[in-house]
């Protein structure tokens, strides 16, 4: 079907319309249209469907089934459509409503810019609740005031927004064409204007950093686009010229209503725009890890159904591999499939040779083991074989964590019983850290420093969790390297001090309290008023016993800074506290089964409900115990420490200080430092450095 290039612009739904009419009155359009229809030369091929439509009488050809059509389709159909005949029409007006109705607002805005036809279509009357219920169904806000359906949501899906002017603007534009009155060229683009008019622009305060002038308080700035302020400017001219008559005022003083009722309708419609752009990037990034997700586990079901001995982190190490080709069609079809297979195969390969090769060097260090594994081919190894290495499990292991008990403790100690050797591991004050993690060696001149877990490892748990990053190696026999450990435990000599002190602050004897002591009395600890952290800005901290010492050994003796004082937590405190710890028990993926080793690696670790349900599940306990089928992940239990924020409070709303102008007394907000710091010094304005609270204005909290 063409189209006639003579045809005047029509809507379709009004199209339909006509051409009912024109039959039901007998038009001669509608009866040269007939004969033009029956002209010979014509094919006068029939279906089987139309002529058993035919004899049958009442079976008649309906478009019935147009909105269960792919889009491509409908716009390629319509896009040619002819308008209007007798053999080609459409029989429904609704139908065409029927079907746009279905699409999303971008869809709609897509489908508007097809042809003239469409844009015809959609602008009218007839095809706005077509755009309003688009926008109800997707959450999409009004068009902002002078502004229709397509060009509102045109406007909402550009990259570009300028919500409080209206306005689609780039960044050269917003250079080019911003203004506001401390810019130097205000009064040179704007000269002898009646200061007056700019009462009733929209403005923001929205524009790129080259352009901005010395001032703290940027965010209050009221910038004009000029070409708006021109047209105002004119209007307001004639109008003023006509005050010497009734009318005249009568219309300057609608004028004025009306541009101020503008104004503040932009000034309010902004943020209902900003919030529903964020809102609509966040569900497009939700949606996108969403698909992602399903599409890994596509295809790591793909691999597992192969029997190739492939397990799940195989194929997840080479996604992380390989992360182009997560983004794709969540559908594994068997195209898809063939397409993806032969590019993550080879690393899917490589990962559980090593993976083998791990648990193959770590058997190979038993004797019993390796004399087996390494037989001569003709000699048959059956599953008894290995009966002598599993029922000596128990003696290697309790061996095993003896000898690493005993080279923990300090040199001091080595002469003691294994039993006093555990006792000293348990007590709360003794702080351990492995000096061999310390500034490791990556290679190059780079270091990485060691972190809080290094530094802070609390009985014999964490110390035997603790994975040293300093391990070496060693050839065990011809063809076997294993790991050799580094470690070099010793008291932490500022940690165990501070370990004492917030044992004593809490009421227990330093000398005899265990880990076990402090856990079951669960104290809370705050830094003192005069001594909180100059990099706090909005809240201080409340800390667990072990939270305090995590958090001194990653803030203060990483840069070598002595222990702040603390103090118990007062009663507000331990409960907003409490309530803390609570949401962090509920939400931390922290948690690991402790009958299987699904969930064992820190990598993928659950929450505490999803562990909860494996347990039942999978191995039938209906009331699984702590410590005995799930524990807390070892490499993760800081998590669950994090120290819980409490909003500071001041007895004025200008309480920072800049601590590059040591004589100055000036105080200022949050926003106005970081202007200052970025303004007068040329600096980014970094919390701690730059500037810091003022505590002398801080409300006391410790009651």
């Amino acid at each position: 079907m063409t189209s006639s290039p003579n045809r005047p612009r029509t809507s379709l739904l009004k199209g339909a319309a006509t051409a009912r009419r024109r039959r039901a009155q007998g038009s001669p359009k509608a009866k040269s249209t007939s004969k033009r229809a029956g002209k010979p030369g014509q094919s006068k091929a029939k279906t089987a469907g139309v002529s058993s439509a035919k004899a049958g009488g009442k079976r008649r050809r309906t478009l019935s089934l147009l909105p269960t059509m792919p889009l491509d389709v409908l716009c390629e159909v319509y896009a040619h459509f002819i308008l209007p005949s007798d053999e080609h029409s459409l029989r429904d007006s609704n139908c065409l409503g029927q079907i746009l109705g279905l699409l999303s607002p971008k869809d709609l805005l897509n489908i508007f810019r097809t042809n003239s036809l469409f844009k015809t279509t959609l602008e009218g009357s007839d095809a706005k609740n077509i755009w309003t219920q688009a926008r109800r169904r997707f959450d999409a806000p009004a068009p902002p005031p002078r502004f229709n359906e397509p060009q509102g949501e045109a406007f909402v899906r550009t990259q570009m927004w300028g919500w409080k002017i209206q306005k689609r603007i780039c960044s050269s534009c917003k250079s080019a064409h911003l203004t506001g009155s401390k810019d130097k060229w205000f009064h040179q683009r704007f000269p002898g204007y009646d200061p007056e008019i700019f009462s009733y622009l929209p403005c923001t305060n929205s524009r790129p950093f080259s352009k901005e002038t010395r001032d703290i308080y940027h965010h209050t700035r009221e910038l004009y686009w000029d070409d708006d302020v021109h047209a105002v400017t004119r209007e307001w001219k004639a109008l003023k010229a006509a005050l010497h008559t009734q009318r005249g005022q009568e219309e300057l003083e609608t004028w004025k209503n009306e541009r101020l009722a503008h104004v503040a309708l932009c000034e309010e419609m902004a943020p209902t725009y900003s919030n529903w752009e964020r809102q609509y990037h966040y569900r497009k990034e939700d949606e996108a890890l969403a698909t992602m997700d399903s599409r890994k586990d596509g295809v790591i079901e793909r691999f597992l159904s192969l029997a190739l001995g492939y397990i799940r982190p195989d194929v997840e190490n080479a996604f992380r591999l390989n992360p182009q080709h997560e983004k794709g069609t969540s559908n594994i079809t068997t195209r898809v499939w063939n397409t993806l297979r032969p590019k993550l195969e080879p690393a899917v390969q490589r990962a559980k040779t090593v993976r083998e090769e791990v648990a193959r060097n770590i058997l190979h260090t038993l004797s019993a083991v390796w004399q087996t594994l390494d037989a001569p081919e003709s000699v048959a190894v059956t599953a008894q074989d290995f009966n002598v290495v599993v029922e000596g499990f128990p003696a290697y292991i309790a061996t095993y964590q003896a000898d690493l008990k005993r080279k923990v403790v300090p040199p001091s100690m080595q002469g003691l019983a294994l039993q006093e050797v555990e006792r000293t591991l348990c007590l709360a004050k003794n702080v351990f850290r492995c000096q061999a993690a310390k500034n490791r060696y990556t290679g190059g001149d780079y270091y990485i420093p060691e972190t809080a877990r290094d530094q802070t490892l609390l009985g014999w748990t964490a110390i035997a969790s603790h994975s040293c990053g300093a391990a070496g190696k060693i050839d065990f026999r011809l063809g076997v390297t294993v790991n050799n450990p580094q470690c070099n435990m010793t008291l932490h000599e500022k940690s165990s001090p501070l370990s004492s002190t917030l044992v004593a602050l809490a009421g227990l004897n330093p000398a005899t309290a265990t880990l076990s002591d402090m856990d079951t009395l669960d104290a809370r600890f705050v830094i003192a008023e005069g001594s909180m952290p100059s990099w706090w800005t909005t809240d201080y901290m409340v800390f667990t016993w072990r939270g305090a010492l995590h958090y001194f050994a990653d803030e203060y003796y990483r840069h070598d800074i002595d222990p702040p004082p603390f103090r118990l937590a007062t009663d507000e405190e331990v409960e907003g506290s409490n309530q803390h710890t609570s949401s962090l028990r509920a939400t931390a993926k922290a948690w690991s089964c402790n009958r299987c080793q699904e969930f064992f690696a820190k990598e993928s670790a659950e929450t505490e409900l999803t562990i909860l349900n494996h347990i039942k599940e999978r191995h039938g306990i209906e009331n699984p115990q702590a410590d005995d089928d799930y524990v807390i992940n070892p490499h993760l239990c800081h998590l669950l420490e994090a120290p819980c924020p409490i909003p500071l409070q001041f007895t004025t709303p200008l309480h920072f200080k800049c601590r590059h102008c040591y004589s100055a007394a000036e105080r200022f907000d949050l926003t106005g430092v970081r202007g200052h710091v970025q303004q007068v010094h040329n600096r980014a304005a970094n919390p701690g450095y730059d500037f810091a609270i003022d505590y002398s204005l801080v409300v006391s909290h410790s009651g």
